[in-house]
């Protein structure tokens, strides 16, 4: 949790591992946003399954980007951050059969100062900023 100290550390690859800052850092690192999101879907009652595990269900195209599942019952959530120094497209190879689940969009839940509400198509090409990434939860 060290790298999410300095003014809130950066969010998007902090979900990739499971972190949040611990305290509001001013408005832009306010985890309480994604701790309500954490809620909703019940993270904890999920199993963390990160890029480096080998039954990591969800796997992005691109060696550059990471994504980690958090697997429920019936749904996942989705971090996907990126580490390129551009902004990058990426597909995302997803275990539909690993998680239990039909394939379905990737819904992406307006989270204050974090990311816009929006939808995406299991095989459609994900626009990532470079040190920034998204959270979708499926199911």
């Amino acid at each position: 949790m060290g790298d999410m100290l300095q003014d809130g550390g950066n969010r998007w690859r902090g979900m990739v591992y499971g972190m949040t800052a611990r305290f509001p850092h001013g408005e832009q690192a306010d985890p309480r946003p994604m701790w309500k999101v954490w809620d909703a879907f019940g993270i904890d009652k999920a199993e963390m399954r990160g890029y480096w595990h080998p039954a990591c269900p969800v796997r992005p195209d691109r060696e550059d980007v990471k994504a980690t599942a958090y697997v429920r019952d019936g749904k996942v959530l989705i971090a996907l951050a990126s580490w390129a120094p551009e902004p990058v497209r990426v597909k995302l190879q997803i275990d539909w059969q690993a998680l239990g689940l039909q394939p379905t969009a990737l819904v992406a839940p307006e989270v204050e100062n974090f990311q816009p509400a929006a939808s995406f198509q299991p095989d459609e090409a994900i626009l990532v900023e470079p040190g920034k990434g998204w959270v979708f939860v499926a199911g």
